[in-house]
Parts: C-alpha cells; structure tokens; sequence
C-alpha cells in the first residue's frame, strides 16, 4: 500500500518567483514534515502552467487558436508546446528541482504531466507549430507524391506541389476537413 502525497505540479511561480531566483525553502520544510509523517512523496514538475513573469517577458510562449488569437493565462495549460523559450524554462525548473530532490528519501517518484491534451490544449496554430507540423509531413511522407497519396488530395483538387503550401489543419470549417489531413 502506497501512503503518500503528490505534490508541486502548479507551483512554478512559488518554487521560482522571478527568472533569476528560486525559493526551494517552502517546499523543503513540506517534505520533511510529510517524511516525518511517513509519507512518500511524488513531486510534480510545475511546468504545466508558465508563470505570470514568463509569460510577461516572452509571450510568444502563449498559443495561438485556430481562428488566429493568442490566447490569454486562464486556469492552466497556456503555452505553445513548441516554443523553445517554455521548454527552455521547463528544462531549468525541472533540472534544479533533480539536483535538489532526485536523492531526497522521501521523493518515490516524479510526475511530469497528467493532462496531456486536457480541455483542447495542445493545439497551437503559431508559425512555429505550422514548421513542426511541414517538418514531421517531410519526415513521415518523404515526398509530396506520399503525402498527396496518403491524404487523397486529388479529390477536391488539393494537391500540393510543394512543402509551403501545406498548412495545419484548421478546425474551423463547417464542412471539414480533409480526413488525412486533420489525421495527421
């Protein structure tokens, strides 16, 4: 039987309260007295939500909807799972929290994430998921005679002759989309 406790995943902004200053104290006093309670600990990466001084500082790390608006901080999840500035910062947060805790006893385990996806965050249509969407096509296809195979896009005269042509798939017509497409 497991008794213990998760902790820390929402907790950026007070384990790193400015870019240059982290404060480990708050949570090294909880994990002692959750230790001396006989508790484990699985210590969450905060990296699910940006801190208000990322997201001021560099907010091309918001994503960006289908119908062309940066979206705003609302509960959680508001980051553009491409931008190298967030993963960057998630990198540093979750590199110094290993260095702090990695060896603790009482720390069992780690939680990355748990809401992958959760409430239709993962999509982002900024131009750098639009390069990452060409480049994974590039990789997949090969070629855009693959590519035009694959999504049958000579129905509905869709061919593409060219990898800047290709666009995300917009979720925003009534009609659909083209189903290989909005798969991929």
């Amino acid at each position: 039987m497991f008794y213990g406790v998760r902790i820390g995943e929402f907790a950026w902004s007070a384990l790193q309260p400015a870019e240059d200053r982290f404060d480990f104290d708050w949570l090294d006093r909880a994990i002692d007295v959750l230790s001396h309670a006989g508790l484990s600990v699985i210590l969450g990466t905060p990296t699910a939500t940006p801190p208000m001084w990322l997201v001021h500082q560099h907010p091309d790390v918001l994503p960006i909807s289908a119908e062309g608006v940066q979206m705003k901080p609302g509960v959680r999840k508001y980051y553009c799972h491409t931008n190298d500035t967030y993963r960057s910062h998630c990198q540093r947060i979750a590199a110094e929290l290993g260095r702090r805790y990695g060896s603790h006893p009482a720390v069992v385990d780690w939680q990355i994430d748990n809401e992958l996806g959760d409430h239709d965050t993962v999509r982002c249509y900024c131009p750098r998921c639009r390069a990452a969407f060409i480049d994974w096509c590039r990789a997949k296809y090969g070629s855009m005679s693959a590519l035009n195979d694959a999504w049958g896009t000579v129905f509905w005269n869709q061919t593409y002759s060219d990898w800047a042509q290709l666009d995300l798939p917009y979720p925003i017509r009534e009609i659909g989309l083209n189903p290989g497409h909005l798969l991929d």
